[in-house]
């Protein structure tokens, strides 16, 4: 082989190790990104439950603040109609 040939191979040698250094901080790059969205979505999940836990507790309270009016409104039914 030539030199000239030589130090072609060599400078596409040198090419490809520079793209793939660049490809391996893509990488870091998106590896990072994606645990970043990992933490993200835990986070916006937790909120969901506990948001969805409060719907429910309201929910239940709801329902006893409306059978404790009723069965108030029932007795001042009852009161009237007694009198």
């Amino acid at each position: 082989m030539a030199e000239q040939e030589i130090d072609q191979i060599l400078t596409q040698f040198d090419e490809i190790d520079h793209k793939f250094s660049q490809l391996v901080e893509k990488i870091k790059v998106l590896e990072n990104d994606n645990e970043q969205q990992k933490q993200k979505i835990a986070k916006l999940e937790k909120e969901l439950g506990e948001k969805a836990e409060a719907e429910n507790q309201f929910a239940e309270e709801k329902v006893q603040i409306k059978s404790k009016v009723d069965g108030l409104l029932q007795k001042i039914d009852e009161f009237i109609g007694s009198s």
